[in-house]
């Protein structure tokens, strides 16, 4: 009679039931559980907050990092996500962000100038309506899981198919498409190799595929997004990349705008007929390189761990807490600091789009001194706190900022 299974290092709990796992990169079965930013909870890059801990993990053979979701993908992202719409006022951010990241791409890709072009997670089409803007001659297809956002790009004159990639790329195989690409999407899926072998069989003779996504070589924000399911450092892309039969082209390694996102661009294509296939081998990842990121992941997510104690000090017994922010940081603190966001009272913002945010009151920034606060929380981009405090403490308010622990 076999012996059963039980929870360790080469197999995973899920839903009471245990179950063997192996890395979808390199097939190792051991990996180490890294640190809980929060024992009871996590949050997702929309804004959801989870009632269960992160859970994420690093593969001992390639040191990819990832976590195993409860949840069925395509009914989340088809019904319970809503990262177009979770920042009041980020249309102004957008507006620069998304011409920007069409510029990349474009450079990456030259001199090649698409007429078929496939984007893969398209959310509202703004990525799409951008790159028309620099190919007007260019027919744009979006694939959208989220049946609101392909709404929304619809709105914009796209074609989009609803679905996953895995799963609806069928609809858009008997095209052939000189480009085909997605940003911020790679990391949420549960497979990122059949993730990019989808986008092969889509492409024309000559096409190329164009992924961007975190660059996880060094750890920042990305890592404490539940629905993040990988962290990849350019090793790890480039070895999805070659398990997908794509060989790489060319690629970067970048910062998106004044947020300091840290990010990585690949561009692959098809082996060409004369090509050994040698050149699309996965590249190796020395041991020394995998104990470097569980050192620097673990670093970082016990900063997380330790944000709500550190502030509770800050903080001290103040009455009124005020929370400057409304975005995607004001999140990650109410996710992984709940005992503080329990304490703000309102949310403050220049010109606020909504008078609700995460269940607290929004005040305008120009009515704050109506409310008397005695503390004022920094909660927006870290590398932006600086800022955003020198400026209320011109305003006359006590501030408290928190960039010194989490750097990005």
């Amino acid at each position: 009679m076999p012996k059963p299974i039980t929870p360790g290092i080469r197999s995973v709990l899920m839903d009471g039931v245990v179950m063997a796992h192996s890395c979808v990169l390199c097939g190792a079965e051991e990996w180490v559980e890294l640190v809980e930013p929060h024992p009871r909870q996590s949050v997702r890059v929309d804004g959801v907050i989870s009632p269960s801990p992160l859970g994420r993990r690093q593969c001992k053979g390639c040191g990819v990092g990832f976590r195993i979701s409860k949840e069925d993908l395509e009914v989340m992202y088809r019904q319970d996500y809503a990262l177009y719409s979770n920042r009041p006022g980020a249309d102004a951010f957008n507006r620069q962000r998304y011409p920007a990241v069409v510029d990349l791409i474009a450079s990456s890709i030259r001199p090649l100038r698409p007429r078929r072009i496939l984007e893969v997670g398209c959310g509202d089409g703004n990525t799409l309506s951008a790159i028309r803007e620099l190919w007007p001659d260019a027919e744009t297809v979006g694939l959208e899981p989220s049946r609101d956002a392909a709404e929304a790009a619809r709105a914009r004159g796209h074609r989009v198919i609803e679905g996953m990639a895995e799963s609806s790329l069928d609809d858009a195989a008997e095209q052939a498409f000189d480009l085909v690409f997605s940003v911020q999407v790679i990391e949420h899926t549960a497979d990122p190799v059949a993730f990019l072998a989808s986008q092969r069989s889509c492409l024309a003779p000559g096409g190329v595929v164009v992924t961007i996504c975190p660059n996880g070589v060094v750890p920042h924000a990305e890592l404490i997004h539940s629905d993040h399911l990988f962290s990849f450092a350019p090793s790890h892309l480039a070895a999805v990349t070659a398990q997908a039969g794509l060989i790489r082209r060319g690629g970067c390694e970048f910062f998106l705008d004044e947020a300091c996102e840290f990010n990585q661009l690949v561009v692959a294509s098809k082996a060409a007929d004369s090509e050994s296939p040698e050149v699309g081998r996965m590249p190796v990842i020395s041991q020394d390189e995998v104990a470097r990121l569980e050192r620097a992941r673990n670093a970082y997510l016990r900063r997380w761990s330790c944000l709500e104690g550190e502030l509770s000090k800050r903080v001290g017994q103040c009455g009124t807490l005020i929370c400057f922010g409304t975005g995607g940081w004001s999140a990650n603190l109410a996710g992984y600091a709940p005992a503080i966001w329990e304490r703000i009272q309102a949310c403050t913002v220049d010109h606020p789009p909504t008078t609700t945010y995460m269940n607290k009151p929004v005040i305008e920034y120009s009515s704050l001194h109506k409310q008397e606060a005695d503390i004022v929380i920094v909660a927006v981009n870290p590398c932006r706190q600086d800022l955003v405090s020198q400026r209320l403490r011109r305003d006359g308010y006590r501030t408290v900022q928190w960039n010194d622990l989490i750097e990005r």
